[in-house]
């Protein structure tokens, strides 16, 4: 898990990225956004190294949306380093695109946390593609989003509900 190290308030980034496609190689501070198996599987092409999870099970594992794309989302996103947030469906962050295209990907509290607390996110916010759930299937490892279901359930959970309103984006220059 992660924990904060200093008290937040709600609506507070408590992680920003930029976004980076497939022609890029994934560096810290980077999310990777790819649309398709090919371009994810040649950009997250590493040795597995003994005793740690196999570069299989962490392109599953790692792999999530921002709450609020769209039902139709193709794409997956893997945060460098990644953000190794528990599940929970009480969450106190958010993965979440801005309001106004910034080219980042921010994590918002959704309520206030004293230090040390851990973060939690619901997995079942994510809304994985299908060409990526198939992927899943073929590589063996269950994707986080389907983890969240088999673990909490989906009863009275309802997708894209999270009130990122009161978020404190940064101010986007034109």
């Amino acid at each position: 898990g992660r924990y904060v190290l200093e008290d937040v308030k709600k609506g507070q980034i408590v992680r920003m990225t930029t976004l980076i496609g497939p022609h890029e190689k994934p560096r810290p501070g980077t999310t990777l956004v790819t649309n398709n198996a090919k371009a994810l599987l040649d950009c997250l092409n590493y040795k597995d190294v003994k005793g740690m999870p196999t570069n299989n099970e962490q392109i599953v594992h790692f792999a999530g949306t921002p709450f609020n794309v769209s039902e139709d989302n193709e794409s997956v996103y893997h945060w460098a380093p990644f953000n190794c947030t528990n599940h929970s469906s009480d969450p106190n962050i958010v993965l979440a695109l801005p309001p106004v295209e910034d080219g980042h990907l921010y994590l918002v509290a959704l309520r206030d946390m004293v230090a040390g607390d851990e973060l939690f996110h619901d997995y079942r916010a994510h809304t994985l593609p299908s060409w990526f759930t198939d992927l899943c299937t073929a590589l063996g490892p269950v994707p986080a989003e389907h983890l969240g279901y088999q673990i909490s359930g989906s009863e009275g959970f309802v997708k894209r509900s999270e009130d990122v309103s009161m978020a404190q984006w940064p101010e986007v220059s034109n």
